[in-house]
């Protein structure tokens, strides 16, 4: 009988220190009754959670006539009032600013990733310009050396005539000669035969 009533005992204890342990808290929630007497002896009309924001109109020892925000007033315990925000409502607060914060950023993240793709863009259209400006670049040396061989050219040939206007001038001469050898012939032979032309 002893045997039996030890194992029972130890396989309680090793079943107990089988199950895990959870932890538990403390609840941080209070609820505090509005009541119409003042010594709060009636039962409350309202129950006000930790947090609710309460505007103090009169106040004892122990009691204190609030107002709420929607204009309800009545009497609370005073030793349940407290000047500082409880952790909870700070934590209501810090949780809706963070997800403000946090729709905000991806806001931003979104308005930064198009930025990001606007400079994409540009650095993509900078690098096509800069290569139309090379080849430019590579034009325009091209052409000054051209010129700059026209230029030599044009050096050699600046106290020289040019072959056609030379020819020209040549026929020219040759053109007025004959004429002026024409006339000079026409000219004697009028002369020599008393004013008559004889061929």
């Amino acid at each position: 009988m002893i045997k039996a009533g030890g194992f029972l005992v130890a396989g309680t204890l090793l079943w107990l220190m089988a199950v895990p342990v959870q932890a538990e808290y403390v609840t941080d929630e209070l609820q505090l009754g509005l009541h119409v007497a003042v010594d709060t002896s009636d039962s409350p009309f309202r129950t006000l959670v930790s947090g609710t924001e309460l505007e103090v109109l009169e106040r004892n020892r122990f009691y204190a006539k609030v107002r709420m925000a929607n204009g309800d007033e009545g009497w609370v315990k005073a030793g349940y009032l407290i000047s500082d925000k409880p952790a909870a409502a700070r934590v209501i607060e810090l949780e809706a600013s963070t997800a403000a914060i946090n729709t905000r950023l991806e806001q931003v993240l979104a308005q930064t990733a198009d930025v990001r793709q606007t400079i994409d863009d540009l650095e993509s259209e900078l690098a096509i310009a800069k290569q139309g400006g090379a080849a430019a670049s590579a034009r325009v040396t091209e052409l000054e050396a051209e010129n700059s061989r026209f230029n030599d050219r044009m050096a050699n040939f600046r106290g020289s005539v040019p072959v056609r206007w030379a020819m020209l001038a040549i026929g020219l001469m040759a053109l007025v000669g004959f004429f002026a050898g024409f006339l000079w012939f026409d000219h004697r032979s009028r002369k020599r035969f008393g004013g008559f032309r004889v061929y």
